[in-house]
């Protein structure tokens, strides 16, 4: 929760008056803070997500397998990631490229010592180079707003701030559904 720091409460590194947004709080703030490039947390729901929305920057929880999760004491062993806090998508990418891989301590691996065995075809999808995906045209990409969650928004600068951004999509030739 970020309310038993070891110094006190994780709070939020620009509104001192909000909490850093969770369990792994702390990493949120050391990364927007520009204190470390980047940190690892371990995500079960939210726990990085939340405290990089919280903290400004981008909180990356990979797919099941990705990163070894080897060494992460699990909450919920079905849901746990390693993830990580970073301060752009671009750094996120680099992250990726470096701690993606084959987890040879977890099920992933064993299943293919077993395929093995069996004489089966079993293939990890390799480490790719994700930071070289990375554009800023947003041309004919679609985007969805939810408007049952858009439309719950009160307050008007926030509500400004969407709509603008919502233009800049628009014209930039994204499909803005």
């Amino acid at each position: 929760t970020g309310l038993n720091g070891c110094t006190g409460v994780t709070r939020n590194p620009w509104n001192k008056d909000h909490q850093s947004g969770g369990s792994s709080g702390g990493s949120a703030v050391a990364v927007s803070l520009g204190i470390v490039p980047f940190a690892l947390g371990s995500d079960t729901g939210d726990s990085v997500r939340k405290p990089a929305s919280f903290c400004g920057i981008v909180g990356f929880k990979p797919t099941w397998g990705r990163i070894s999760r080897f060494g992460l004491f699990p909450f919920a062993p079905s849901l746990d990631h390693v993830a990580y806090f970073t301060r752009t998508v671009k750094d996120s990418a680099y992250v990726l490229e470096a701690l993606a891989g084959v987890d040879y301590e977890g099920s992933k691996h064993m299943e293919k010592i077993v395929a093995a065995n069996l004489k089966m075809n079993f293939t990890f999808n390799e480490v790719k180079e994700y930071s070289k995906n990375i554009n800023l045209d947003v041309k004919g990409k679609k985007i969805a707003i939810i408007k049952e969650i858009s439309d719950l928004m009160t307050n008007e600068e926030l509500k400004n701030s969407f709509e603008n951004i919502k233009n800049e999509l628009i014209n930039s030739d994204a499909i803005v559904e």
